[in-house]
């Protein structure tokens, strides 16, 4: 297990950042050979590169706050998820959104009830 999975949102790739103990990006040639301030890894999907995906962040950010030890423990992390996509907001409410209800709690039901049907699906 040596290649990231594609992002489950855009499916767009991610990069491995090597990083301090501190999360601090350490690009310069040798400093995983000989990492003086330590060494983590972490995980970069940048909005530059995939501006329309809603877990891209910024150049100079990690993505969430974890550092990872090593390279394999990263991987392994990231690619232990589901490979079927979860419903979108748009499944769920085309499936509630022209029906009539006497209620606003009873709309809210509906569409909970619709939405637990289709990730029982996944």
């Amino acid at each position: 297990m040596d290649k990231l999975k594609p992002c489950p949102f855009c499916g767009g790739g991610f990069t491995i950042q090597i990083c301090d103990a501190e999360g601090n990006f350490h690009n310069e040639i040798g400093y995983e050979d000989d990492p003086w301030s330590g060494l983590r890894y972490a995980i970069i999907h940048l909005n530059t590169k995939y501006e329309d995906c809603p877990i891209a962040h910024h150049e100079e950010e990690i993505m969430g706050s974890i550092l990872y030890d090593n390279k394999e423990e990263l991987i392994k992390a990231w690619n232990t998820r589901t490979d079927t996509p979860l419903p979108t907001f748009a499944e769920v409410n085309n499936k509630t959104a022209f029906r009539r209800y006497p209620s606003p709690d009873e709309m809210k039901q509906d569409f909970y009830n619709e939405f637990v049907k289709l990730l029982s699906k996944v």
